[in-house]
Order: C-alpha cells, then structure tokens, then sequence
C-alpha cells in the first residue's frame, strides 16, 4: 500500500507524517538531543502490533525509509495466511 508524506502543522512539530487515506500511519520526525549534537532524526509507528524502533538517523529521508518499510511489512502481515 502506498502512502504520502505530509508536513506536520503542529506548533511544536518538525518532521512528516506518512498518510494512508485518512489514517496517520506513522511518522518521521525530529529527536531533540543536545545542541552540540547534529540533528537525528526517528521513525515512529501509529498502527497496533508494530512497534517503534530505537534507531536514530542522520536524515529524515532515512527515517521516512524506514517509516515506509515497517508500514509495508505490517500491511504484508495482514495478507498473510499465518495470522490464521
């Protein structure tokens, strides 16, 4: 399932939620760290039964990779046979 990248509008937001038709299915955002550090980035999972990886990226392309990858795994799991 393809989804889109949105930018977040909230005050306090700075990254971008990947969208499936009116469902928020994750999101790749900023990480705060000290200011001496460079920016890090993570992917973060909206759905039930995914969790959110501890990973840390030097880009948000990198972690909205991510984001798409574990969304596309867990629409996998819905078609297969195992869940029965």
């Amino acid at each position: 399932m393809k989804g889109k990248w949105e930018k977040q509008t909230g005050e306090y937001q700075w990254g971008e939620d990947y969208r499936i038709g009116k469902i928020i299915a994750g999101s790749a955002q900023h990480v705060s760290g000290s200011r001496d550090e460079p920016p890090k980035f993570g992917a973060f999972y909206f759905l039930p039964g995914i969790k959110t990886p501890n990973d840390r990226f030097t880009s948000i392309e990198d972690a909205k990779a991510r984001v798409e990858r574990g969304v596309s795994t867990w629409f996998k799991w819905l078609e297969s046979n195992e869940l029965v």
